[in-house]
């Protein structure tokens, strides 16, 4: 299977081309070049007055189409969320959910799995699943539900990620909180992304979280500590 993408603004990580083709050969992009295009392909599109350029990633993302993955705790759903991902130009996305009751968290993150093992190209790829909270900073809870918000506890979340047979790839916590360290240490070494968030840690806390192996910030300048003059924040 072929198909050829022709005068486009075609935008890539290294140039831009006014009036550009993208040769795909067998799902994969097989030549990027200005028009005219000279060779052969068993499907043509014409964007002609349309930008071209690839799809993207969201990694923070709770929901579309007035579906979330918290509420919505089906495979099905979670697929049609990811056709209507795909018609807004996300190609991969992470499922994110909210501060929720354990049970709640597992159930999402079963059916985030069962939607990625059904999932055959139809709209956006399911990358995995993204926990922002439950241990996350009462004081900087925003439009997270505090009853459910959660003292960090390394073995509750090990059991929770271990049930989640590895779907889980992103955890937004607040670093200054006690315990939040070892959820830190273990989400590393079992490859899961940390993010800070929901927090109310301090310039030193955010440098001993880098230190830690914190490598985001969910929302950054929402739900943290504000800027001071004597102290940064």
């Amino acid at each position: 299977m072929s198909l050829v993408i022709r005068h486009g603004k075609i935008v890539s990580s290294t140039r831009i081309i006014d009036d550009g083709y993208i040769l795909i050969k067998n799902g994969s992009i097989a030549e990027i070049g200005r028009e005219p295009f000279t060779g052969f392909a068993e499907e043509t599109i014409d964007a002609e007055e349309l930008i071209v350029l690839p799809g993207f990633i969201d990694t923070h993302t709770h929901g579309i189409q007035g579906l979330d993955f918290t509420s919505n705790r089906d495979p099905y759903s979670i697929l049609e969320m990811a056709r209507h991902y795909a018609r807004h130009g996300v190609t991969g996305f992470v499922a994110t959910t909210v501060t929720a009751p354990l049970e709640v968290l597992e159930e999402a993150c079963k059916a985030v799995g069962e939607a990625m093992e059904m999932w055959r190209g139809g709209g956006s790829r399911i990358l995995g699943m993204h926990l922002e909270g439950p241990y996350i900073n009462p004081d900087a809870a925003g439009a997270q539900n505090k009853i459910y918000i959660r003292t960090p506890n390394v073995d509750e979340f090990k059991r929770l990620a271990e049930s989640c047979r590895g779907v889980v790839k992103q955890v937004t916590l607040a670093p200054e909180l006690p315990g939040a360290a070892t959820i830190i240490a273990y989400a590393r070494s079992a490859g899961i992304t940390v993010s800070a968030g929901h927090t109310n840690a301090s310039y030193d806390d955010g440098l001993r979280a880098v230190e830690l192996g914190v490598t985001k910030a969910s929302h950054l300048f929402n739900g943290m500590t504000r800027f001071h003059h004597r102290e940064p924040g």
